[in-house]
């Protein structure tokens, strides 16, 4: 019985979430003349946008007095033209390497020392890796997307 409580707690616990989550999903009609709100900080994304998946997430050592103090993992997507997204495959490694750097000077830079779920903190990494996959792969790229983002402490 003890071995099977926490497998029926993480059971339970990810039920819920999923629960939740279609909850808050799920789009409520418009009250007649009641108008649509435009997000205005978010670039609208083409109609025929295409996306790339990184295989593996991408690993950051979080490094203070010269020693590793922590690991950062960043599970990305690039949002691109959908004709650019098939010849994306042939670039990989040298876009994972750019975002790699990009991701390593932000560690030095202190953005991942302290508190990651900051929006602001959120969006300069976003903004960041944004900048480095344009530079790699022109402008097709409309951003760069964050779908994982968890920090373990050694």
């Amino acid at each position: 019985m003890k071995k099977l409580l926490p497998a029926l707690i993480v059971l339970i616990a990810v039920l819920g979430g999923g629960a939740g989550a279609m909850m808050t999903m799920t789009k409520k009609p418009k009250a007649h003349g009641e108008e649509a709100k435009v997000d205005v900080h978010h670039a609208e994304a083409p109609k025929q946008a295409g996306y790339f998946k990184f295989k593996r997430p991408f690993i950051v050592p979080v490094v203070s007095e010269e020693k590793i103090t922590s690991l950062v993992m960043i599970d990305l997507s690039i949002e691109m033209d959908a004709g650019a997204a098939k010849d994306y495959l042939a670039r990989e490694p040298k876009v994972r390497d750019g975002l790699m750097r990009a991701l390593l000077g932000l560690s030095n830079e202190g953005y991942f020392t302290g508190d990651i779920s900051n929006i602001e903190t959120y969006d300069a990494v976003r903004d960041r890796l944004t900048e480095e996959a344009k530079l790699t792969l022109g402008d097709t790229v409309v951003s760069v997307l964050i779908l994982d983002y968890a920090r373990q402490e050694r």
